[in-house]
């Protein structure tokens, strides 16, 4: 049965093109890990074998982060759907009234996956990624650098791809921005794999209050590169359309 999903991932023979250069061994995390390129490509491939096997129609939730979500409880409803894709770090921990508890993929931004981000957000812990056993969808630019991300989950027990560049691209137009956010990529990827989906979550700051930004924590506005204003569009447009459903 063909898996929907592998139309979405590099292949490991991209990932042996897209690692196997030089650079990659510049990175300080890399340089100090005690591993070896071959050591780290091999991990990679390991990792981006899919243990979801997605066909058919299946019901998918698409959760995203804004604190709306602690506006209703509606964990149980999120979690009897097929499949429920959450953005970036993310967590259920504590929430699971409000956004349930069920995670079938994780999309995450490239520097969610590989930077430290603790100086810049109080609540990021880049720990978090590497102590959970998901599967994880990387939107990666360059994809080189998300060796440093492979290293850091060398040792996790998580599934670990990569969207196809022509995946980001076709995001990118759509949103017609610079930089398309994870929540918008989650549920074109959503549109691919399904036409039963429900939206949680999006709010696109439509607010003035950023103190809230996100349901699990407060962190600094970051805007750079996204276009928020067109994202909320296009996702209305979908509603419209009834290939979405908003929550």
């Amino acid at each position: 049965m063909n898996n929907k999903l592998k139309s979405y991932i590099i292949s490991n023979k991209d990932i042996d093109d897209v690692f196997n250069i030089n650079q990659s061994l510049n990175y300080p995390i890399v340089k100090n890990s005690g591993l070896t390129l071959p050591q780290i490509i091999s991990k990679a491939k390991e990792m981006n074998i899919p243990r979801l096997n997605i066909s058919g129609n299946p019901s998918i939730a698409v959760v995203g982060n804004s604190g709306i979500l602690l506006e209703k409880e509606l964990g149980r409803e999120i979690d009897n759907h097929d499949l429920v894709i959450r953005c970036n770090l993310a967590r259920v921990e504590g929430f699971e009234k409000y956004v349930g508890s069920k995670t079938s993929i994780r999309c995450v931004a490239g520097k969610s996956f590989w930077y430290n981000l603790k100086d810049k957000f109080d609540a990021f812990d880049d720990s978090y990624l590497s102590s959970l056993d998901e599967t994880l969808i990387i939107k990666a630019t360059p994809l080189n650098n998300a060796i440093q991300g492979i290293v850091k989950n060398y040792n996790s027990k998580n599934n670990i791809h990569f969207f196809t560049q022509e995946f980001k691209n076709y995001c990118n137009n759509l949103s017609m921005s610079s930089d398309v956010t994870v929540g918008f990529c989650a549920v074109i990827l959503a549109c691919g794999l399904s036409n039963n989906i429900s939206t949680y979550g999006f709010n696109f700051f439509r607010e003035n209050d950023w103190s809230k930004k996100h349901y699990f924590e407060n962190i600094t506005p970051y805007q750079q590169g996204h276009n928020f204003e067109h994202e909320a569009e296009y996702f209305n447009e979908l509603k419209k359309q009834r290939l979405i459903k908003i929550k």
